[in-house]
């Protein structure tokens, strides 16, 4: 594989993808989910989780549809995941501690994989 093929972004158009910014989204509904969450608005942050569960099935559709599946992308989305779902489990911990250990358990696969 050349230098070229081994950047991230290949060219500015690929930052703004349809797929890319559904994934933005993802990462931008984390913070008012956590905080609707925590301020005991469970349908809210429901709602918000909802709409970061769909944006995360259409970047998908979308990267193949459109033929946008980028580099950027390929490393954006998983992150988004990780972060989604480290967030809903912060959340769960503080609402019923007892899934303390499955939240330790998955920050430790998590933290083993970037290893």
């Amino acid at each position: 594989m050349d230098n070229e093929n081994k950047k991230i972004i290949k060219q500015k158009s690929d930052l703004w993808t349809v797929p890319n910014i559904l994934t933005y989204l993802r990462f931008a509904l984390v913070v008012p989910f956590v905080i609707l969450f925590l301020n005991e608005k469970y349908l809210e942050s429901a709602i918000c989780i909802g709409l970061s569960g769909i944006s995360d099935c259409l970047d998908g559709f979308f990267a193949r549809k459109l033929n946008q599946v980028t580099q950027l992308g390929k490393l954006l989305d998983p992150i988004a995941d990780k972060i989604t779902l480290i967030s809903v489990m912060f959340c769960m911990a503080f609402y019923a501690p007892n899934v303390i250990p499955i939240l330790a358990v998955l920050i430790a696969k998590d933290a083993t994989m970037l290893i």
